[in-house]
């Protein structure tokens, strides 16, 4: 029985010391503007990485929902080769960026912000996020510029406060003033503790639980 304890003991000690590895790939580019993502997992014990799929499908899933606001935000802007829907396009791209803030407003709390980030302790072992466009006008092309990154700002920003970087990321828009062309390719790998995610999604918990009861009790209050 004591074998058995300590046995379970050191497992949980182990997986709790485990870290989970994640490459995170997403591209976009203008023939058809069909966008690809991919997710890869490991563990890694030891130093020793070991490919896994147990968090590859909810991540997947999660990701696609998330890259599926820039590409309603790309698409919308993209005005293939008719050069007099590209105002259309400014106005569709800026309400398609107005939903990804709404996708994003979970991240800008700032007392749940706060949580994830001393809690979770994301490790950056590398991040490549290259765009290059083009609207064949440099005007237009110099909006189109601001406008991205805007977006690569406001979720640098959020990785900014949650991911330790250890070496130096590569973020970059590459305009091209004369020609119609568009391409984005994102590539992050990232690690954090299986004991962390388990020890945050408690503390997210009950931080949910902690607000609801607040918002109650002033509404009763604003009641009387």
């Amino acid at each position: 029985m004591t074998i058995l304890l300590i046995s379970l003991f050191l497992f949980f000690l182990i997986f709790l010391l485990t870290s989970l590895k994640i490459r995170i790939e997403y591209r976009l580019e203008d023939n058809g503007l069909i966008s690809v993502t991919e997710i890869d997992t490991w563990f890694v014990i030891a130093g020793l990485p070991i490919r896994v799929s147990l968090f590859r499908n909810p991540l997947l899933a999660f990701f696609r929902d998330f890259f599926r606001g820039l590409d309603d935000f790309f698409r919308k802007m993209w005005p293939g080769d008719k050069k007099e829907d590209i105002e259309k396009g400014f106005g569709a791209a800026k309400k398609a960026l107005g939903r990804l803030k709404d996708y994003l407003a979970f991240f800008f709390d700032r007392e749940l912000l706060n949580i994830l980030s001393n809690n979770l302790q994301i490790k950056c072992h590398h991040l490549c996020w290259i765009t290059e466009q083009g609207l064949a006008d440099p005007a237009y092309t110099a909006i189109f510029y601001g406008l991205i990154w805007t977006v690569k700002g406001m979720l640098l920003r959020i990785l900014d406060e949650l991911v330790y970087f250890e070496e130096e990321i590569k973020v970059e828009v590459i305009p091209d003033f004369h020609s119609l062309k568009f391409s984005t390719s994102f590539c992050g790998i990232f690690s954090l503790r299986l004991g962390n995610i388990i020890y945050t999604i408690s503390k997210v918990f009950l931080h949910r639980i902690l607000s609801s009861l607040k918002d109650r009790i002033y509404n009763r209050s604003e009641i009387i």
